[in-house]
């Protein structure tokens, strides 16, 4: 049985700009070097070439800016500053997981990114559009992956830092309850499945936020069906080391088979998957009926693809169990640590 992310997005922008970027003249310097696509508005606010682009991304709260910066020489970006710019009133927006990160800095000085240029590793960043709009400049960058991002301020220079979560984490791991919305999954005794496994998700990822963990994240958080093309493109910005997928067992023939039981795609994971089974069965006192090698399930990316079978729903028993918010919390400590112990979740069979 199988089957958005639980992601919490930092949105903070104030201005309302024109969805109106063109490209710059010929002689502007906003970025150094050859750099992927740069746009903008042309000192006079002569538009040359229109492209039409999303709108700014929404409020969110306060600007973030750390003082000072380790290492400035692996900043992703730096932008410099006017005289005439109060740090206090720029606004940084990101959307991770679109790749999208929108940087507003106030500026009376209209020319002032066209004389003075952007520096940066432009590690992660693939394009970069800028305009100038009622006093402030808006760069609107795009990264070629999920990345957890800081501004810190040195002297009067703004850099921004890209990392990954397995950067900062030393880990990612995705966590699929299956299911969702119209599907149910299996049901049995006023259980269904897709709400016993979201509970189990749930429990894990808060967990690991409780435990200042922020490299587990869910597919979902809520009762809401889920796209193969969506879960690609978590795989394809987040890059995990792991993917577990969150499933039950039934048998149609009898109500008495019951017990907690893992699958690997590979060979690789089969020592995570016994793992699990294992840690599960004896912090529940379910039966382990153990993990077993699977070709067949979903695979996704390079990552370690397990599925874990929290139990029989067709046991009554273990239907009860299993759906109950006690339940979620002792499986969800017990499933965090044990994909946290994990090297890479590519153990050796």
């Amino acid at each position: 049985m199988r089957s958005h992310l639980s992601l919490i997005t930092v949105l903070i922008a104030t201005a309302v700009f024109m969805p109106l970027m063109v490209f710059m003249t010929a002689n502007s310097s906003v970025f150094a070097g050859n750099m992927v696509r740069v746009e903008g508005r042309n000192p006079d606010g002569e538009i040359t070439d229109a492209d039409e682009r999303s709108a700014p991304l929404e409020t969110g709260g306060d600007t973030v800016i750390v003082e000072g910066i380790d290492d400035p020489a692996s900043a992703s970006l730096c932008i410099p500053l006017s005289d005439d710019t109060d740090v206090n009133q720029i606004r940084f927006a990101e959307d991770p997981l679109n790749g999208r990160i929108d940087i507003d800095i106030p500026t009376g000085t209209k020319n002032f990114y066209y004389k003075n240029e952007l520096t940066g590793t432009r590690e992660g960043i693939n394009g970069l559009v800028y305009d100038y709009k009622n006093d402030t400049a808006r760069f609107i960058l795009s990264t070629d992956k999920y990345y957890i991002s800081s501004l810190h301020l040195a002297g009067d220079e703004l850099y921004l830092m890209l990392r990954t979560p397995r950067e900062v984490y030393g880990h990612v791991c995705i966590i699929d309850p299956a299911h969702g919305g119209e599907d149910t999954g299996s049901m049995a005794y006023g259980v269904s499945e897709k709400d016993a496994v979201l509970g189990v998700a749930n429990a894990v990822t808060e967990y690991a936020g409780s435990m200042e963990d922020g490299g587990f994240y869910a597919v979902r958080s809520t009762d809401e069906e889920v796209t193969d093309a969506y879960r690609e493109k978590l795989v394809k910005m987040l890059e995990p080391d792991i993917y577990l997928t969150l499933e039950m067992s039934a048998d149609k023939d009898t109500r008495t088979t019951n017990g907690v039981s893992a699958a690997a795609k590979d060979p690789g994971a089969k020592g995570l998957a016994d793992k699990l089974a294992g840690a599960l069965s004896a912090a529940s006192g379910q039966e382990n009926l153990g993990a077993v090698l699977d070709s067949s399930i979903g695979g996704y990316g390079d990552a370690a693809n397990i599925v874990l079978y929290l139990g029989y729903i067709t046991n009554k028993k273990e239907a009860l169990q299993v759906s109950d918010g006690a339940y979620d919390v002792q499986a969800g400590r017990v499933i965090y640590e044990t994909l946290s112990g994990a090297e890479t979740g590519k153990e050796e069979k």
